[in-house]
């Protein structure tokens, strides 16, 4: 293949990107935030996207998070508190 170009595909770089949209059905100053993630942060992204679905299946969508201390790792941990 002498003389033509080599192309590579580099994935993209890990990006996060995030919209805020004005929702005055949900109140005067309602804002919904639209995240959209691209290389590495799609999965992050797609995390995030199925808690919010597993909590709103569990009717603890609207609940209170409060951060709780955690370990060593990278993870983190969130006590729900919501009114029954």
């Amino acid at each position: 293949m002498a003389g033509s170009a080599r192309r590579t595909h580099l994935p993209p770089r890990p990006t996060s990107i995030v919209a805020l949209n004005y929702r005055p059905a949900l109140g005067s100053t309602a804002r919904a935030a639209e995240i959209t993630g691209y290389g590495k942060a799609a999965a992050q992204v797609a995390r995030l996207r199925a808690l919010r679905h597993f909590l709103e299946s569990a009717d603890y969508a609207g609940a209170e998070r409060e951060r709780m201390a955690g370990d060593a790792s990278t993870r983190s941990y969130a006590r729900l508190i919501r009114d029954v």
